[in-house]
C-alpha cells in the first residue's frame, strides 16, 4: 500500500473508495455462498441488492452536479479501480461524492471518468 496523504479531503475519498471495495467483496461472497447453496459451482446471476437503483430519468438540475465513484474490481487480481460517474449517469452503482470529493477524487491515479456521462465536462 502507498503512503497515505495527509489531507481530510483525499483521506475521506479513499474511506469512501476502500468501503465500497468491501462492499463488492460481500456481494460477490453471498452470491457464491448463495449458489454453493443451491448446489450450483457459478452462484447466482441475480443481483445481490448492494447497489442503488438507477437514477431516475427525471432528475433536477441540482442533482446534476453530484457525482459518483464506482469501484471496478482487477479481473486479474489486482487492487482494481475507480470509475466516477455523474450522479445521472446511465451505469449504476457507486457512493455519492460532493464537488471537493470529486475533484480529488478525479486527480486520484487509480480513477478514471466514465466515457458514458465523461463527468470531468
Amino acid at each position: 500500500m502507498y503512503e497515505l496523504p495527509p489531507d481530510s479531503q483525499r483521506l475521506r475519498v479513499i474511506r469512501l473508495y476502500l468501503q465500497m471495495q468491501i462492499a463488492a467483496v460481500d456481494a460477490k461472497i453471498q452470491e457464491v455462498e448463495a449458489g454453493a447453496a443451491a448446489g450450483t459451482e457459478a452462484g447466482t446471476e441475480a443481483g445481490t441488492g448492494t447497489e442503488p437503483p438507477p437514477p431516475s430519468r427525471g432528475r433536477s438540475r441540482a442533482s446534476a452536479r453530484a457525482w459518483r465513484l464506482q469501484s471496478v474490481p482487477d479481473p486479474r487480481g489486482g487492487t482494481g479501480r475507480g470509475v466516477l460517474h455523474r450522479d445521472d449517469c446511465r451505469v449504476p452503482g457507486g457512493g455519492r461524492l460532493n464537488r471537493q470529493e470529486f475533484e480529488v477524487a478525479l486527480g486520484m491515479p487509480d480513477v478514471i471518468p466514465c466515457e458514458v456521462c465523461r463527468p470531468e465536462r
